[in-house]
């Protein structure tokens, strides 16, 4: 490794390795399978064995700076060993064998496709074959001219019309970067293959692509097959460079677009044979294509057209003649290699699933009424089976409260039951008249394709839809494991891209920069990368309310499309703080002291009386229904889904985990009135422990509590439906026409434990101290000077409004057992004690213990937008370096906050600051 004098160098020179690490097989554990828990991948030993001798001289506080910062960009750095001078080569060597004959043995896998793509080593061509390829190198380039000329021509077309405002212009332009990328790859194969047939032909025998795959004998075959992946390798960077400037010009407009998702549940489809007819999403019957396009290549003249037409060109059709050539060669020699290729590939539509190796019991199965059958969709014919399957499916039906649009799903052993061998994806069964059709994928709801909603380009390329890469042949014994979502690198750029920063391919560098230019501290590397990205997008979603209402101050008018940084420099001339600003390090504290300029003493100016919350809960009904309550948990969850802009995989696990809160929550109908069936399914919804398994693992209570304190009505019905549950939780919190002394309220150590487990026994309970309840909480350092400035203030201003749910428990010891839970260094504990006036109690409080999903945390619930008073501010006894070192686990790591609760909040000032946390 070359000698480094810099950071930046020592991890642009491990970049090589990286791509090499990339491999699919070094994000396996010890077992073979792919895990998202980057400890459990493979790691790599890095030795600085040029004496490096920058870092040898600085410091052991430097240096472990250092190895973290390169291990934060490259997660697959385990041990790291730096030397000095002194060492020898054999001494150094041995030293690294020994370390590597410690780690657990490991099995690796690489395909021949990652090998040839992700190694950056030379292949087996000599010096001599290389040079003959270039004239073959040359032509490819030469060749792929043409068409860059004729889009630029189309490009240039488009612009010119489009100034004329031209309204009988057809926008070709989608179709003709569909056509060159076709032609890309039917170029590349063909010059390849010319190539291989120069460096294979003898004296003897002069070869032809057309020709190379002639014969019968397998060692030549597999002998020509491997020369050909060392000659895709060779015209590699041209072909990768070629296609990743026509994917950025791929189309994505809706009437060109070839990539689109359904409208419902973000699944992804390519465009089908015909879109000039309403289908389904997880089915395509037949049709036209609204716009057929094709393309002529002239090898000899080397013109390039692009023809109006379905059929294809005389070099297209050599294309598919070629790769089905290859594809019979593969298949003859299918106990060493496995290639495939979508134009070897012939469909049967009378194949069962069982025959093309997929499971039946994948399926979902949906209502599709009496007349909603596509074409080309029988009966089921065994007449005893589909009676069998009908029953089953019109149970589950009433299982699910009869809803047409909710899927229905067996289990594995369920399924096995029918003893269903001969299903096809176009089979239906009839119950009560109604069609039930089986769906691969996609939810099976009515589509339209000009009305999908088209992919964009960074979506296709996240997606690989658009492939990049060189495409080599794979060895039939090796198994790919499940590709990583590419979610996190589009979110990380994306956020770049607001930030006004550089944003680069990889998410990792693109976190680095975003907590840097924020000015925000770098959580610890073994922190979730994910984790990491929330943090992100949660403190941008803050400073972009915060800059809104600077700019609304100002009168300025907010512009999504302009970054950050210059809606700060607009902002800071505008107020003519120029110079402070650029003084202030960070984009957060910048917006800080803008904020703070445009409204002294105020931290946030949303307070009750201006929220979108009062205005939306003024508008609903006090006790919704069981049936409005279930709908507002679906549409919670697809909105926050939008909101945090998850990938349809995601999306989808999150939809799931509704349809299992509603059947967990839902008491059994006998169980008393309509009115306290309600009751119970909501307060069983709100303590439901169950975390949702995507990233951060949120449970629902916390995905409640951050739509309502987002206050956001960006995405359609999603506050709303916050709304409806918290009009459903607040009824069982308040009560005005209850004798408050018929409730449960804490009554200290020496009161009886029958109130806290025995339904309808009231009164005085068991706690920790008389009328005081406690909660714990992490929160930011400056989030806590908001307490402090409310306890020094004067008595009308010590005064404020909670901005989500107030969650307490009558046990100090369960309050303390979330201070474990606070793993952000940067967060400070805070325990709050909770008073209640033992003679005016609280109107708006309620007691969950008797009917929680989650027993012995004892709750005591406050609404959002309660009324509290700061009575005292208590410093931790510890202080921060130590707290910043030492696990928090008792109370002298905490502030304490000791506040009062509000008896009635109708009594209290709607426009009280408002605490964030």
């Amino acid at each position: 490794m070359p000698s480094v004098a810099r950071l930046a160098e020592l991890i642009t020179s491990l970049k090589p390795i990286d791509k090499i690490m990339s491999c699919q097989t070094f994000k396996c554990d010890e077992a073979g399978l792919y895990t998202d828990d980057i400890s459990q991948r493979a790691k790599v030993l890095l030795a600085l064995t040029h004496r490096d001798r920058t870092g040898i001289d600085k410091s052991m506080t430097n240096l472990e700076e250092c190895v973290a910062k390169v291990r934060f960009e490259y997660p697959w750095i385990g041990t790291v060993v730096m030397t000095d001078p002194n060492v020898s080569v054999q001494w150094l060597q041995r030293t690294i064998a020994v370390a590597a004959l410690c780690e657990p043995p490991r099995e690796f896998s690489i395909p021949i496709s990652e090998f040839q793509t992700k190694f950056p080593i030379a292949r087996d061509l000599s010096a001599e074959e290389l040079h003959t390829l270039e004239p073959c190198m040359r032509e490819f380039r030469r060749s792929f001219d043409a068409a860059l000329d004729q889009l630029t021509a189309e490009k240039t077309e488009k612009a010119a019309v489009y100034q004329k405002n031209d309204g009988s212009y057809v926008d070709r332009l989608g179709p003709v970067v569909d056509c060159c990328i076709r032609f890309l790859d039917d170029l590349f194969e063909k010059k390849t293959l010319d190539a291989l047939a120069l460096i294979e032909s003898t004296e003897k025998e002069t070869l032809s692509a057309e020709t190379l795959f002639a014969g019968t004998e397998q060692d030549v075959n597999l002998w020509r097959l491997e020369r050909w992946n060392s000659v895709k390798q060779a015209f590699g960077p041209d072909y990768e460079a070629q296609k990743q400037f026509l994917a950025r010009e791929y189309p994505d407009r809706s009437e060109t677009a070839l990539f689109k998702k359904c409208n419902h549940c973000q699944t992804v489809w390519c465009k089908p044979k015909g879109c000039d007819f309403h289908s389904f999403c997880g089915y395509s019957g037949g049709g036209k294509d609204t716009l057929p396009f094709t393309y002529e290549h002239d090898e000899e003249k080397r013109t390039f057209e692009i023809r109006p037409t379905s059929t294809a060109g005389t070099f297209e059709q050599g294309a598919f003649a070629r790769r089905r050539r290859v594809a019979h060669v593969v298949v003859m020699l299918k106990d060493f290699l496995l290639g495939t290729d979508a134009a070897s590939v012939t469909y049967d539509p009378d194949i069962t699933l069982n025959q093309m190796g997929l499971s039946s019991h994948g399926l979902s199965w949906m209502n599709f009424g009496k007349d909603q059958l596509p074409r080309k969709c029988s009966a089921y014919p065994d007449a005893a089976k589909s009676l069998k399957l009908a029953a089953a499916l019109r149970g589950k039906f009433s299982e699910a409260g009869k809803k047409r649009d909710v899927p229905i799903r067996f289990k594995q052993d369920e399924w096995d039951a029918f003893g269903i061998k001969n299903l096809l994806i176009n089979h239906y069964v009839v119950i009560d008249g109604e069609n039930w059709r089986p769906i691969s994928s996609g939810c099976g709801r009515e589509l339209y394709w000009p009305t999908m909603t088209p992919l964009t380009k960074q979506e296709m390329l996240d997606l690989e839809l658009v492939p990049v890469e060189v495409s080599m042949q794979q060895n039939l014994k090796e198994v790919r494991a499940p590709v990583p979502t590419p979610e996190l690198p589009r979110r990380s750029r994306a956020l770049c891209e607001k930030l006004g920063i550089e944003a680069r391919p990889p998410a990792r560098p693109n976190i680095i920069n975003a907590f840097e230019y924020l000015g925000l501290p770098l959580p610890p590397h073994t922190k979730d990368l994910a984790d990491k990205m929330q943090a992100l997008e949660t403190e941008f979603e803050k400073i972009t309310i915060q800059m809104g209402r600077i700019q609304h101050e100002n009168g300025l008018q907010p512009n999504p499309a302009v970054h950050l940084s210059d809606q700060i420099s607009q902002v800071a001339a505008e107020m003519d703080m120029d110079e402070d600003v650029a003084a202030t390090p960070g984009a957060q504290l910048k917006v800080k002291l803008l904020f703070d300029a445009c409204f002294p003493g105020d931290q946030d100016k949303i307070n009750f009386e201006t929220s979108n919350y009062l205005r939306l809960y003024q508008q609903h009904a006090i006790q919704p229904q069981l049936q409005s309550l279930q709908s507002a948990i679906s549409a919670l969850l697809l909105g926050w889904c939008k909101m945090r802009k998850l990938p349809a995989k995601e999306e989808e696990t999150v939809v799931r985990f509704g349809e299992d809160l509603i059947r967990r929550s839902l008491p059994p109908s006998e169980q008393g009135t309509p009115q306290r069936r309600v009751s119970i399914f909501i307060i069983k919804v709100w303590t439901d422990p169950t975390k949702v398994e995507i990233g951060g693992r949120p449970e629902f209570c916390h995905i409640l509590q951050e739509v309502v304190r987002s206050d956001s009505i960006d995405v359609p019905f999603h506050l709303q439906s916050a709304v409806i549950l918290c009009r459903g939780l607040n009824a069982n919190l308040t009560h005005r026409h209850v004798p408050l002394g018929q409730l449960v309220w804490p009554g200290g150590p020496t009161a009886p434990t029958e109130p806290l487990i025995e339904p309808g026994v009231n009164g005085m309970a068991f706690s920790t101290e008389e009328w005081t309840t406690y909660r714990l909480v992490g929160m930011p350092l400056e989030q806590v000077e908001f307490y402090r400035e409310r306890n020094a203030a004067t008595a009308a201003g010590k005064s404020f409004r909670t901005r989500q749910f107030f969650a307490s428990s009558f046990m100090r010891e369960v309050a303390l057992t979330f201070l474990t839970g606070i793993n952000d260094v940067t967060y400070e504990a805070v325990l709050f004690k909770v008073r209640i006036d033992p003679v005016l109690k609280c109107k708006h409080v309620g007691y969950l213990e008797k009917i929680t999903s989650c027993r012995d945390e004892f709750e005591h619930l406050y609404p959002p937008f309660s009324a509290f008073t700061v009575r005292s501010v208590t410093l931790p006894q510890r202080d921060t370096a130590t707290r910043g070192t030492a696990p928090r686990d008792d109370l002298k790591d905490c502030w304490q906050v000791e506040i009062a609760a509000a008896p009635d909040n109708l009594n209290e000032r709607q426009d009280l600051p408002v605490a964030m946390w």
